[in-house]
């Protein structure tokens, strides 16, 4: 599942706002900055815990109308709920599963209180591998070989979901039900912290990183899902 862009990038796009956009760019541009942007990620990626523990408890979405418009049609399409759940390890996130069982398919919808509303489309298969598409765009970050994310930023998840079907890799698939995901999405977020943690943040990803940035940090992907 994408899971998460992971979480630790979305919170790394975050994190390097709080430098300055302009200032990071100034320091890529000096060879003595390259040695401190580097800092700056690995400290961004320090600050992620090396695993977490979804909690099941219905909450109250902020925005309740950008999560309505990516739920309802999938919801229309057969997706199933598999609840709501909270992570103690990042109180600022809050997400709902839902899943279609003959597809192998899961989708987690996401609220983040800074970063805004996205939803990834996952699969998992048997041999380690995954594949997603997810409404977050593409920060420029690397990514573990087995795993393999599409992003499509301003498409509704109707059509994410189609996109999804056809473009998925073929295999063995994990089978998905309203308990299995919750551990796949667990496992598949330590994993990547655990990747993540053997292969350091370049300067050369934190450019991307500022260079795909707007100047308002929130990650918006609402905009474009009318």
């Amino acid at each position: 599942m994408k899971v998460l862009y992971l979480f630790a990038g979305v919170a790394l796009v975050l994190f390097l706002f709080r430098f300055g956009k302009r200032l990071l760019m100034l320091l890529f541009l000096r060879k003595v900055g390259r040695v401190a942007l580097k800092d700056v990620g690995q400290r961004a990626v320090d600050k992620q815990p090396d695993s977490i523990h979804l909690v099941q408890k219905n909450h109250a979405w902020k925005d309740e109308t950008a999560i309505r418009n990516l739920i309802s049609p999938i919801q229309t399409l057969g997706f199933q709920d598999a609840g709501h759940y909270e992570i103690p390890e990042m109180p600022q996130l809050v997400l709902q599963f839902l899943f279609k069982k003959d597809e192998s398919i899961a989708a987690a919808v996401y609220e983040h209180q800074k970063a805004g509303t996205w939803i990834d489309f996952f699969t998992h298969y048997l041999d380690g591998s995954s594949f997603t598409i997810t409404s977050l765009r593409d920060r420029g970050l690397q990514k573990r070989r087995q795993k393999q994310i599409v992003h499509a930023p301003g498409l509704n998840s109707g059509t994410l979901y189609h996109r999804f079907v056809k473009e998925r890799p073929p295999g063995d698939m994990k089978p998905v039900t309203a308990d299995s995901v919750v551990k796949m999405f667990e496992d598949a977020y330590a994993a990547d912290i655990a990747w993540r943690r053997g292969h350091p943040i370049t300067p050369e990803e934190v450019a991307r990183v500022i260079q795909t940035s707007r100047v308002d940090p929130k990650i918006n992907v609402n905009a474009k899902l009318k």
